[in-house]
């Protein structure tokens, strides 16, 4: 049976109505402002400066004898401000709202995660690390009367040395610097020398590089806000 006209301009008015209401909401509840591109650009900006700083600190901190206690120290808080940068950024409205920019940032997802992962890693291993060289060399350089304590401490620091995390660092280097440590420390002979000294050769962190993930999620938001439709 065919529709009256009346129906069919009823069909056709609430199919505008419907048309008008799904943009409206569009604009006004889905669509990012500019504002909101923005904020988006600067919790990047504090990622890639967290990022950067980070790779810095790295790089002067390349071989085990130029990891003092400051160095971990500096590599665990750049850390947590990368973790903590990268997670405002990954919260901001634009990641889950504008579908070129959440693309793009699942595409290189993975490798942030695993940056951020294995960072912290990596700061848990050198303060492990800088732990064992404070505690043993107070130890050994100590007059060696009343040294149980200092013993104890160094003793302690070795075993906590298995719980080291971060892979490569251990395995260039960490794992057979503890046991060297341990075996001199245990050799009574060696109480009035000095504590085995950490090698000064190159590291391979073997950590992710964001720098093309980082500009290519920037030029993204830099393009979406310009966009009508985003």
């Amino acid at each position: 049976m065919e529709k009256s006209p009346n129906k069919k301009l009823l069909v056709f008015i609430s199919f505008v109505i419907l048309l008008i209401v799904l943009v409206a909401t569009y604009f006004l509840a889905w669509r990012p402002s500019d504002s909101d591109y923005d904020v988006a650009s600067k919790n990047l900006d504090a990622v890639t400066n967290s990022y950067a700083t980070l790779e810095l600190e790295l790089l002067m901190a390349k071989s085990p004898d130029k990891i003092s206690n400051i160095t971990s120290l500096k590599i665990g808080v750049l850390s947590e401000l990368f973790d903590e940068s990268l997670g405002t950024f990954l919260g901001n409205g634009v990641i889950s709202r504008d579908f070129a920019v959440g693309a793009t940032m699942n595409k290189h997802r993975e490798s942030f995660t695993k940056y951020n992962d294995s960072v912290k890693e990596l700061a848990q291993s050198m303060e492990i690390y800088t732990t064992i060289v404070n505690s043993c060399n107070a130890y050994i350089n100590s007059d060696k009367q009343n040294t149980t304590d200092l013993l104890n401490r160094c003793e302690n620091a070795l075993e906590n040395g298995s719980k080291s995390e971060y892979e490569p660092f251990n395995n260039q280097f960490f794992d057979n610097y503890r046991t060297q440590v341990g075996d001199f420390v245990s050799d009574m002979d060696n109480k009035k020398g000095k504590l085995p000294q950490p090698p000064s050769k190159q590291l391979d962190y073997k950590l992710p590089v964001l720098i093309d993930g980082i500009e290519e999620i920037e030029t993204v938001l830099n393009t979406q806000k310009t966009a009508f439709w985003r």
